[in-house]
């Protein structure tokens, strides 16, 4: 006879979107208020202005969201899948996963987001950079499911649809970082590989 457990698993809580992006800003304050090595400005601008985009794409929660079907393909909802399967796996495993994503994000998707989708050209005005203001090349117009509508209780057609494999790739990526820095209980702008 099968033994069965007294208690059932808890239901993953779903994320508060409103508590999320309140800390993604607190940070970026404490961010502003500190010395960030010029160098990773940019990144960092683009980072977090992004990622609190993106947040409301998936209404800040990627492990309960419910995509459409038409959108089931698209690279942010298999982005959503990757980090479902990572939700049971022990923090080890989570620490390489993250790593593996800001290393992806450095060297790779960033990179190649700045080649094609943002100029660094012009100067600005009143001592801020241009570079430091967040532009939204790359997410060509939002996503909506051509055909009928869907139940009343169907997702928003809020989803991206973008006109650039860098910015997709660049845009999928910072929230991957952003989730794992919180599965990991990392500050959520934490853009630096384990030193160990």
């Amino acid at each position: 006879m099968a033994i069965t457990p007294a208690t059932k698993p808890k239901p993953a809580k779903k994320i508060n979107l409103n508590t999320l992006t309140g800390q993604l800003d607190r940070e970026w304050e404490d961010l502003q208020s500190g010395l960030v090595p010029q160098a990773d400005a940019p990144l960092l601008t683009y980072y977090h202005s992004g990622t609190r985009t993106a947040l409301t794409w998936i209404e800040g929660d990627p492990y309960t969201y419910l995509f459409p079907a038409a959108y089931q393909g698209e690279r942010l909802a298999r982005l959503c899948g990757y980090l479902k399967s990572l939700e049971e796996k022990p923090m080890p495993e989570l620490h390489a996963a993250r790593d593996k994503q800001v290393e992806l994000l450095r060297e790779q998707t960033w990179p190649a987001y700045v080649e094609v989708c943002v100029d660094m050209t012009h100067e600005g005005t009143g001592g801020t950079p241009a570079e430091l203001t967040y532009t939204w090349a790359g997410v060509d117009s939002l996503w909506t499911e051509e055909g009928p509508a869907g139940p009343v209780d169907a997702p928003a057609p809020r989803l991206p649809k973008f006109h650039s494999a860098e910015s997709e790739a660049f845009h999928c990526n910072a929230l991957a970082v952003l989730f794992l820095n919180r599965a990991t209980r990392r500050p959520l702008c934490d853009l630096d590989v384990t030193p160990f």
